[in-house]
């Protein structure tokens, strides 16, 4: 009897240990965010934690537009890009969804969803469907944009956007950074941008909502020129 509690003794502590030294390395490979940080961070500086072997980020505040800790539109529209670059590069976001306007949520349901623990009533995880990579993202032509937007189930939409004015716009508002202004873009191509949901702006800043990929995974049907 004694051989055998001390067999299951040690077996428990070697788990444990395990598990000690799975948590050490997942902490490692985890880079902790605040505001701030994510504002100052540039896309290229994100891509390299890839190669540093980073996997996860975890954001140190609620992503919340009303209350008492409400995020400023810049912060805010900021850590959006931040989630929309993650999603695209395969890392992992622990974060929390505060209180956000309802309009809002929609620019939000295609990214990689937030922590359901702290926000267990929020309107964003009764999306229409399960998140899956893929539902709304753009690529580069030669001198065209497309967007694909499989948001909603059972509708795939296909956008088009060329034309001078147009990709112009779209290309200033898709450089990774929010757009400061919008002295410089066509206010019909803008418009007809937030009409589509791939634009999201808040007072001066707005930023292109779905992220770019070179090769989109998934077939498109319905096709709407802009």
């Amino acid at each position: 009897m004694t051989n055998n509690l001390s067999s299951q003794t040690t077996r428990k502590n070697g788990i444990l240990d395990r598990l000690g030294h799975a948590r050490a390395l997942e902490l490692s490979q985890s880079v902790r965010l605040t505001a701030a940080d994510v504002v100052a961070m540039t896309f290229a500086q994100m891509k390299s934690l890839r190669t540093q072997g980073i996997w996860k980020l975890i954001l140190d505040t609620d992503v919340s537009l009303d209350g008492e800790n409400a995020l400023s539109n810049a912060e805010f529209l900021a850590i959006i890009c931040m989630l929309r670059d993650a999603t695209r590069l395969g890392l992992r976001v622990d974060w929390r969804l505060g209180d956000v306007p309802e309009h809002v949520l929609p620019h939000l349901c295609h990214l990689t969803p937030p922590d359901t623990s702290s926000s267990p009533d929020n309107d964003l995880l009764s999306r229409p469907q399960p998140f899956s990579f893929g539902q709304f993202f753009w690529k580069k032509g030669p001198d065209f944009a497309i967007v694909i937007d499989r948001r909603i189930p059972g509708k795939n939409h296909k956008f088009v956007i060329s034309g001078e004015d147009a990709l112009t716009t779209f290309l200033r508002l898709a450089d990774g950074r929010p757009h400061i202004g919008t002295a410089d873009l066509d206010r019909e191509s803008m418009e007809t941008l937030e009409r589509a949901g791939i634009v999201l702006r808040l007072g001066t800043r707005s930023i292109i909502v779905p992220y770019r990929l070179s090769h989109p995974p998934v077939p498109s049907y319905a096709i709407e020129n802009i």
